[in-house]
């Protein structure tokens, strides 16, 4: 019941190139949980670009995990 619902992925985006689908939920990222949006912007503050991750997500109810290197805005 907690996470985040991933809405939308942006073509291009390191989320789109490791294969995340909308409807993935997001649960932990490194080894950091991750339960509402407000964790997720304080994650992504204090890690910085080009650092690879763990994402720990479900897609139908199936715990999967993936690795995604985190990009710069642009």
């Amino acid at each position: 019941t907690e996470g985040i619902l991933l809405g939308r992925i942006i073509a291009g985006t390191a989320a789109a190139d490791v294969g995340l689908q909308v409807e993935d939920i997001i649960v932990k990222l490194g080894d950091t949980p991750i339960r509402n949006t407000g964790e997720l912007s304080k994650f992504l503050i204090s890690h910085r670009p080009g650092e690879t991750i763990a994402v720990v997500f479900y897609r139908n109810n199936i715990e999967m995990t993936t690795e995604l290197t985190l990009g710069g805005s642009n």
